[in-house]
């Protein structure tokens, strides 16, 4: 009888270490300091938002470099600090090769999005799980500011406000895989317009802001390149929370001489009710040269445009 007993106690200490392991796998460690703050730039008080990506084990990822991915799993942890004194909603996107995909944030049920909102002073960490594609050869994470508020009236400061998305880009050994070959041809070239790397107007030349506009209506994007070199640029567009299609394609590439601006013309989604939309131009995609080492991490969003049906 002792003897089972021994046994008995034993078999329950070893299920009990084995659920324990189970549990902290799927969590973000409390021992580990996921810190992205700035010294006298971030934190209470200073109307900041900080953030960065990390390894489970706490490791900052370089701005290019992913880090770890083992049989297509990536396995991260992002840090987000919300020092703004208002309560706001987020929503987290992944894009691989540009395309958007499912993950899985806080060990939730994989999905394209995730939403999460932010008091005053908080700070959050959120393990993310993705599958990536074979080929992936670039992966961004793209966090969009209160994807639902729909602005109606021509008010600047608050359409500038949104327009801006928190968007973190790293390099894959597989990018070198990846040729960009321009794809969209502009209907017009010229000098600077507005002063906005993107810009979406309901005309050719118009350095006005398209706020709202009817479904499927075209419209005109201004992609502006202010380097000295000619730049590849990958762009993506999103009705709130989905990605939308140019001509048919996820993803459109492009490139745009030095010192110019190229006008494309595109065709607004059709939607049921109203719905934000917005593109975002991605510069210089798959490519971690020095040459393009200023721009290379960054992604640069037009002002939302609200459609209506």
């Amino acid at each position: 009888m002792r003897h089972r007993t021994i046994l008995f106690i034993t078999i329950f200490i070893v299920l009990l270490m084995t659920f324990i392991l189970f549990v902290r796998q799927g969590k973000v460690s409390g021992d580990i300091d996921y810190n992205d703050e700035m010294l006298d730039v971030t934190g209470p008080g200073t109307e900041t938002v900080s953030y960065g990506m990390y390894e489970p084990e706490g490791k900052l990822l370089d701005t290019l470099d992913i880090g770890l991915i083992k049989n297509n799993q990536m396995n991260k942890v992002l840090s987000f600090s919300h020092y703004i004194d208002a309560d706001r909603k987020y929503t987290l996107f992944l894009l691989a090769n540009f395309n958007q995909i499912a993950f899985s944030a806080d060990n939730h049920r994989p999905a394209k999005s995730y939403t999460f909102e932010m008091a005053k002073d908080q700070v959050m960490t959120l393990p993310i799980k993705a599958t990536l594609p074979k080929d992936v050869g670039e992966i961004a994470f793209i966090i969009v500011p209160e994807a639902k508020y729909h602005l109606k009236d021509s008010h600047i400061d608050i359409a500038t406000g949104l327009q801006e998305n928190y968007i973190m880009r790293f390099i894959t050994k597989k990018a070198s895989s990846h040729h960009i070959r321009s794809e969209f041809s502009p209907i017009y070239k010229t000098d600077e317009l507005t002063g906005e790397e993107i810009f979406m107007a309901s005309g050719k030349v118009s350095n006005k802001v398209l706020y709202t506009s009817k479904s499927q209506m075209p419209v005109y994007l201004q992609v502006d390149n202010t380097s000295k070199e000619k730049m590849n640029y990958a762009l993506v567009a999103f009705s709130e929370f989905d990605q939308q299609k140019f001509n048919g394609k996820p993803v459109m590439y492009v490139s745009v001489e030095s010192e110019k601006t190229n006008v494309y013309q595109i065709k607004l989604p059709k939607v049921k009710k109203e719905k934000n939309f917005q593109v975002i131009a991605f510069p210089a995609p798959f490519d971690n040269s020095t040459k393009f080492e200023e721009v290379n991490f960054r992604g640069y969003s037009s002002i939302r445009t609200l459609i209506q049906p």
